[in-house]
């Protein structure tokens, strides 16, 4: 979505397909910005059938190119996509490891997925080195950053600031720790609730912000209410002013069980955020190191949260917005590379 609202759709436009027949969050602005929509079933529901509808769309429609974000099962795509007489078809890695279970099964399908990936992809992207080479293993793939509108956090005014703080009912001396993401098992929402928990005890004035939406949501929520500490926590759902949140939020949070190089580590730096993140993420997001910070999730808490507090204090003063521009996180430059790639160009 970041790169469909900075590319020039006046030559590249998206269309999406979604592998199930839930609305999505993001379906009004899509056809706002001339994109279709196509659902089919979701594959666990049968493969061969979600196989054929896929086949059928991208058969009856001039589609210039494929880019496909799902993991292993980009193999089938490129698969049918190849049948289908694409000419470019593109394949993106966004993670380092999943959950499932590695038996004989998972490992004949991933066996399966990449060689299909490696013979029929004509480009291979990740979004860091470690999830290409989850993915594609040993062969080549190009790493294409994760960008953001850098614009946008130039212009975010105290005002602002004090509006986002005002609506969520955030006070002045307010410590505000924030995390941005789907609720989700990999995400680990429920690291917070122990960590208030502890952090209640030292006295701090402070608020947890839990902003996304997903499927773990209630969950999260009523475990907030059972351990009684709905008093620190403000859970606003899905918003699109993620930049304000960003330059609100004095410390960013990601409890991650595992990441590639997931959006949210630009946007909590662009915001000028302390970050700590789980060891279980990639190295390759200490992009700014006087900002990162990594703690194992087996932690003691409390010298976890000393740890954090002391890095806040002991803050310096940086330029984060024209780091991240220096290191190519600007999503103008970004959007300028898929376009070359959707045109099958070469990547420079």
């Amino acid at each position: 979505m970041n790169m469909y609202r900075n590319i020039d759709r006046s030559k590249i436009q998206f269309d999406f397909l979604y592998m199930s027949n839930d609305s999505g969050d993001y379906d009004e602005e899509i056809k706002n910005m001339g994109g279709k929509i196509y659902r089919i079933d979701d594959p666990k529901n049968g493969l061969i059938k979600n196989l054929k509808q896929t086949y059928k769309i991208l058969k009856e429609n001039n589609f210039v190119a494929i880019h496909s974000h799902v993991s292993y099962y980009s193999g089938y795509i490129c698969l049918v996509a190849h049948h289908a007489g694409l000419k470019n078809i593109i394949t993106h890695s966004h993670t380092t490891n999943n959950f499932k279970k590695n038996n004989i099964m998972r490992k004949s399908y991933n066996f399966i997925a990449r060689s299909l990936i490696n013979k029929y992809a004509t480009t291979k992207l990740a979004c860091g080195e470690k999830a290409g080479q989850y993915l594609y293993g040993k062969k080549d793939f190009s790493v294409i950053n994760n960008g953001i509108n850098i614009d946008s956090y130039y212009n975010i005014t105290d005002y602002q600031i004090t509006d986002l703080k005002n609506e969520m009912g955030i006070n002045e001396n307010d410590l505000i720790i924030g995390h941005v993401g789907r609720f989700a098992k990999v995400k680990n929402q429920e690291f917070f609730i122990e960590f208030a928990n502890t952090l209640q005890k030292k006295n701090q004035n402070f608020k947890i912000l839990l902003v996304g939406n997903g499927d773990n949501f209630e969950i999260i929520k009523n475990k907030i209410k059972e351990n009684k500490l709905e008093q620190y926590f403000i859970m606003p759902g899905l918003r699109k002013d993620i930049p304000v949140f960003m330059k609100m939020f004095d410390i960013f949070i990601m409890p991650s069980l595992y990441e590639g190089f997931p959006l949210v580590v630009v946007e909590a730096l662009a915001g000028d955020d302390i970050c700590f993140f789980s060891d279980t993420i990639s190295k390759e997001t200490n992009v700014i190191p006087e900002r990162v910070s990594y703690f194992n999730l087996n932690e003691n808490l409390e010298d976890l949260i000393n740890e954090i507090l002391k890095k806040y204090k002991e803050r310096e003063t940086i330029d984060v917005l024209k780091v991240l521009e220096e290191k190519g996180y600007s999503n103008k430059k970004i959007a300028e590379k898929l376009q070359s790639i959707y045109s099958n160009e070469r990547i420079k």
